[in-house]
C-alpha cells in the first residue's frame, strides 16, 4: 500500500474508480482536497486522504435541493 500517490495512482487505488483522474485534479486545484504540487505534479498522501475523506463523512450535507426549489419558485 503505497503513502504517497499521483493522481492518477490515488484515482484508481485510493477512490478505486469512483472519481476520475480529471475531477482529482480539479479538486486538488480549487484546494477542496489535500494534496502537494511538485513541479508539475500533484502529489496526494493516504493519510491526508483518509482524514479529508472522514471530515467529509462528517460534514453536514449541503441542501442543494433547497436552493433549485427557490429559484423555481422565484421564476412562477
Amino acid at each position: 500500500m503505497r503513502s504517497v500517490m499521483t493522481a492518477k495512482q490515488a484515482a484508481a487505488e485510493y477512490f478505486n474508480g469512483a472519481i476520475s483522474y480529471w475531477k482529482l485534479l480539479e479538486l486538488a486545484k480549487t484546494g477542496q482536497i489535500p494534496h502537494v504540487k511538485v513541479g508539475y505534479r500533484v502529489i496526494f498522501r493516504r493519510e491526508a486522504l483518509d482524514a479529508w475523506m472522514k471530515a467529509q463523512e462528517q460534514s453536514p450535507p449541503a441542501n442543494k435541493n433547497e436552493d433549485t426549489v427557490n429559484q423555481l419558485s422565484i421564476c412562477n
